[in-house]
């Protein structure tokens, strides 16, 4: 991590944001991008405190969300402030899984109830748009023995996910018991 040395007539607001957040100091659109935004002051008086509006929005989900803080500098110091709850948000992903007739369902391991056809799920709540992995897995009896197909399926909270056993995909792996 790097140091920063400000002079003591200058401060800096280090903000978390939102990735494609707009931020406003005192109602000016700052210019930066990305997660960690810095502003730094114009010159100010080292020896008293002073007062920024930072104003965030971000649209999350299709909504636009806003918050607002006053911020106190002092000059020479940086001044740490977090909006990044601004993104927090819970999302379900709807998967819809082709299981082949008379095949088990697993899912991270744990017996699934479904039926033969198409066997519809929600994952839990989770952190919107964050990506999160599952391990599909079926058994199918073939010749008095069992077949163990496994997927593993990454995607982002709040996508639909189609898991399709009954054509073989290259990011399965085939196993017999």
């Amino acid at each position: 991590m790097r140091t920063v040395t400000l002079p003591e007539n200058q401060a800096q607001i280090k903000m978390r944001v939102p990735e494609a957040a707009k931020v406003y100091a005192d109602g000016y659109l700052t210019g930066e991008t990305g997660m960690i935004r810095t502003l730094t002051t114009p010159a100010i008086s080292s020896n008293q405190d002073h007062c920024y509006t930072v104003k965030v929005e971000a649209v999350i989900n299709g909504e636009t969300r806003v918050a607002s803080k006053r911020v106190v500098v002092r000059g020479g110091r940086v001044t740490p402030v977090d909006f990044s709850s601004l993104a927090d948000s819970k999302a379900t992903s709807a998967i819809s899984v082709n299981v082949p007739s008379k095949a088990r369902l697993l899912i991270d391991g744990v017996e699934t109830p479904a039926l033969s056809g198409t066997t519809n799920l929600n994952t839990p709540e989770l952190e919107s748009g964050k990506s999160v992995s599952y391990l599909f897995q079926i058994e199918t009896p073939r010749d008095g023995r069992i077949e163990l197909e496994t997927r593993r399926v990454t995607f982002k909270a709040g996508e639909a996910v189609v898991v399709d056993f009954s054509r073989k995909s290259a990011d399965s792996v085939v196993t017999l018991k």
